[in-house]
């Protein structure tokens, strides 16, 4: 409808990682997708046009098509890149452990069940919180949270278990992805990361997805 181009093409996608997962997959196929499409066109369109598109596929859409962090704001279709100051504070190739339940969690449901209590910070202390963040005042594991886990760990118990038990016996911080299921663990440097594993597939069962990954 954009482009007046009516060819067809035809996509396979070898998907890596859970569906209903929390971690953006379909967004960022979606986005992947478009620039994808744009990379065949003649006539490009531009990172606006692609903006627009993007919005109306999905509201996380918009910041998969930057290549850094970003805070998204409105439904998520704003987005702006943030500037990192201070080496120290670059995530990408910082390790993680990911690891999701055998079943996924309804997002609807879960934004559907957030309350105004759950909100941790207003916008301005939060944009104080981010300048701080980007300067190296504060860390990485006490800049990130996430007011999902509110409606979460209210409709799954275990998820708020796990993750004290987490806390308790090896000093880490673990998060829900987005509305969840999936749940990661920023991994400090020259940590072991084998009793983790062993806790979280003792608590919840072998059968869950686990894997030991990187921030990109």
């Amino acid at each position: 409808e954009k482009t007046g181009n009516d060819f067809g093409i035809t996509i396979s996608i070898d998907k890596q990682i859970p569906i209903q997962a929390g971690l953006g997959g379909g967004s960022s196929d979606g986005v992947a997708t478009l620039l994808g499409l744009n990379a065949l066109m003649q006539k490009k369109l531009n990172l606006n046009e692609l903006m627009e598109i993007a919005s109306q596929v999905g509201s996380d859409c918009p910041s998969f098509l930057l290549r850094d962090l970003c805070i998204a704001s409105g439904r998520g279709e704003h987005v702006k890149e943030l500037g990192l100051e201070s080496k120290q504070n670059k995530v990408s190739g910082k390790k993680l452990l990911l690891f999701k339940p055998t079943f996924g969690f309804s997002t609807a449901e879960i934004y559907g069940s957030l309350k105004s209590s759950d909100f941790s910070i207003c916008k301005e202390n939060l944009i104080s919180k981010i300048a701080k963040w980007e300067k190296g005042e504060i860390s990485l594991s006490d800049f990130m949270h996430n007011d999902l886990e509110g409606p979460v760990f209210r409709k799954f118990i275990f998820i708020e278990a796990l993750f004290k038990e987490l806390k308790d016996r090896f000093q880490v911080k673990p998060l829900v992805s987005g509305s969840g299921s999936s749940c990661f663990v920023p991994i400090p440097e020259n940590l072991d990361t084998s009793p983790i594993k062993d806790f979280i597939l003792e608590s919840w069962g072998h059968e869950i997805f686990l894997h030991e990954t990187y921030f990109a």
